[in-house]
């Protein structure tokens, strides 16, 4: 009532939940692929590979803990191996650790008029035709799903370079605009736990140390 934070509760992904982000899934995949197949320009959504050290040290620190991925000598692994590595973790005393350390290594996606795959869910199409947080993009992809079936569904002729330029843009603007809007999330969020948190100064609680940054744990 007085506007003050009263606790923090973990999220919960039920099944009903998982049921939803499935189908989600499978409707932006089976759009973006429309596009592709009859080379239209959209916007993508594109998560590129990521970095190759972070993923060495991942697999080096999961090791140790005798967590191992399968994967062949020379290549990086695949966004399937890695979640068998996951997997692997389920339950384990360091899960939220190593799963911090897996995250910390994967490149942020972001929107684009080129088709380059979704690393992370590995998908060679995808966008957000539909999403649990309505988004530009998608308002983007409807209008150019809608104006692609007043013609049939076909090529529209010689501008669609410019077409593909014009999205290019847009896809960058709403990359920006995710990140800013994750920034305030998070700055939000800090925010409110620090004032649930401030009459407790002195107390002591568990915690999970997941990284080692230049100003502490």
């Amino acid at each position: 009532p007085d506007g003050q934070p009263l606790r923090m509760v973990r999220r919960e992904r039920l099944e009903s939940h998982r049921l939803v982000e499935e189908c989600m899934l499978a409707a932006n995949e089976a759009v973006a692929k429309w596009f592709r197949t009859r080379g239209l320009p959209t916007v993508n959504r594109f998560h590129a590979p990521p970095d190759e050290d972070k993923v060495a040290m991942f697999q080096t620190l999961a090791g140790v803990y005798g967590v191992k991925v399968n994967t062949k000598k020379s290549l990086e692994p695949t966004s399937t191996e890695l979640n068998s590595m996951l997997e692997q973790l389920v339950g384990h005393p360091e899960q939220r650790a190593l799963n911090q350390v897996l995250l910390r290594s994967m490149m942020q996606a972001v929107y684009s008029s080129k088709n380059l795959g979704h690393y992370g869910l590995g998908a060679a199409d995808y966008l957000h035709f539909t999403s649990p947080i309505r988004r530009y993009p998608d308002l983007l992809v409807h209008r150019l799903l809608k104006a692609a079936w007043k013609h049939g569904g076909k090529r529209a002729g010689p501008h669609l370079d410019a077409e593909r330029e014009r999205l290019e843009l847009l896809g960058i603007q709403s990359s920006e605009r995710e990140r800013a809007a994750m920034q305030v999330e998070r700055e939000v969020i800090a925010f409110y736990s620090c004032l649930m948190m401030k009459d407790r100064v002195g107390e002591e609680f568990q915690g999970t140390v997941s990284a080692l940054t230049d100003f502490g744990f």
